[in-house]
């Protein structure tokens, strides 16, 4: 019979006795000591025992997670969602950030329903397995698919959701999924998928859509029963368009809404103005990308009306051109016959 070497035998001996002495501790105290440890500590930490894994699922409470084909399409998916995290910075420091990043071994080996079907397993089972105590959420996916979707609806008590949708297989020059000569895409969003989790949250302080094909109705059941929402973040969701001010100007919970971004979504006209006015907390407005609304009579609004402290312009509108006075053409695209 192999003997284990002495290290490994004391290192396990080590990891035993502190797991006991923890396990001792009152349950709210473990919990919150377990809180603030590193996902990889805390999941190691579950594999003792019975009782440390119900208590490491316990303490589970914010999670940021994602799986990528290579490490660049990681760093750049944590570069673009860092600079842009819904929690506060007491909340930061209160529940520091438990992230996950799964790199795929040789993705570019596999076709895309076996990546996929992974993608699948992988984030389902982590968010079920932890559901019950997760509070913030930071989810990367390719999709919204109806295994995803199941897990995420068990997350019943949820008070901060980040949902990036993110082809990042679109991001790696290098990385093509080509079989028997041709490309092959990934699935397409499911609109059944966000059926299923519409209306699943009324704790929800905090959300966030990036990239997510979802449709106004479904946006709409999403944010209906959470009257506390304070911060709403839509950014590339080509579906939603002006209805959604309207639906917040008449929202039972818009006078808890302190914070709005529309960036980059369905385009918008200055019908939507009356709306802002009846949201009277806003601290921030984010209207961004919309070429149909004037930044004069946006500012102007805000000064005569709104107030709110941090106001971001669309750029870019007719009105800009207004204060150029005299465009240069480069001589080689003239005419040579013009006077």
């Amino acid at each position: 019979m192999p003997t284990v070497p002495p290290e490994i035998e004391s290192g396990k001996a080590k990891k035993l006795s502190e797991s006991t002495l923890l396990l001792n501790l009152p349950a709210e105290v473990a919990i919150l000591i377990l809180s603030y440890l590193p996902l990889r500590t805390l999941l190691d930490f579950s594999l003792t025992s019975h009782a440390s894994h119900t208590l490491a699922a316990a303490a589970l409470q914010t999670l940021s997670i994602g799986v990528y084909p290579t490490r660049i399409c990681s760093l750049i998916s944590q570069l673009s969602t860092s600079s842009i995290d819904i929690r506060s910075s007491s909340e930061i420091a209160a529940h520091p950030d438990q992230s996950a990043n799964v790199i795929i071994p040789d993705a570019y080996a596999h076709d895309p329903a076996t990546l996929v079907a992974f993608h699948d397993r992988l984030l389902s089972t982590v968010l079920t397995r932890y559901c019950s105590s997760l509070r913030t959420l930071q989810l990367s996916i390719w999709t919204l698919s109806m295994p995803v979707a199941r897990a995420l609806a068990k997350c019943k008590s949820l008070e901060r959701l980040t949902l990036l949708v993110e082809n990042p297989f679109q991001r790696s020059r290098g990385f093509r999924f080509v079989r028997e000569g041709r490309p092959n895409q990934l699935p397409a969003e499911s609109p059944e998928a966000w059926d299923l989790i519409s209306g699943t949250w009324s704790r929800l302080e905090k959300l966030k859509l990036e990239g997510a094909g979802v449709m106004m109705e479904q946006v709409e059941a999403l944010v209906r029963p959470n009257r506390r929402l304070k911060e709403l973040w839509l950014k590339d969701c080509g579906r939603v368009g002006a209805r959604l001010f309207h639906f917040l100007a008449e929202w039972p919970g818009r006078e808890s809404l302190e914070r709005l971004t529309f960036s980059r979504c369905g385009d918008v006209n200055e019908g939507i103005l009356e709306c802002i006015d009846k949201l009277p907390r806003l601290k921030l407005l984010c209207i961004s990308g919309s070429m149909s609304l004037s930044p004069t009579v946006v500012l102007q609004m805000n000064a005569e009306k709104w107030h709110i402290p941090t106001i971001i312009i669309p750029r870019g509108s007719v009105d800009d051109l207004s204060t150029v006075d005299h465009i240069e053409v480069d001589p080689q695209y003239e005419s040579s016959d013009t006077d």
